[in-house]
């Protein structure tokens, strides 16, 4: 989505449309923000589930089957929520750059 931003706002800076490039340039950093600030987060909480998780009680008198559930879940976590993380993450932080192009250039103009 970034590289993919920031072509489009190189692109349009050099055609009929160049009021529009500082938008997707903005756009552009903001979703680069976003996904790492997204990312940073969502490592923060699994350092902390991860060292949570083992040492809490019910981690101890779990059953076998219980466990393998967990487990399961676990990966299936790892896999899809990084994925959801990131696209959040990405969009949110491109409709926040949007936002911040927007304000200024009102700023500016008036």
């Amino acid at each position: 989505m970034f590289l993919a931003l920031l072509a489009g706002g190189a692109v349009l800076r050099f055609t009929r449309l160049k009021k529009a490039a500082p938008f997707a340039f903005s756009a552009a950093l903001g979703s680069l923000v976003g996904f790492v600030g997204a990312n940073a987060l969502l490592a923060l909480l699994a350092y902390g589930v991860g060292h949570w998780l083992p040492r809490s009680p019910a981690a101890a008198h779990a059953s076998d089957s219980v466990s393998v559930l967990v487990a399961l879940a676990g990966v299936g976590a790892l896999v899809v929520v990084p994925v959801a993380v990131s696209g959040v993450g990405a969009c949110g932080g491109a409709v926040a750059g949007l936002l911040l192009a927007w304000r200024l250039r009102q700023r500016r103009n008036g």
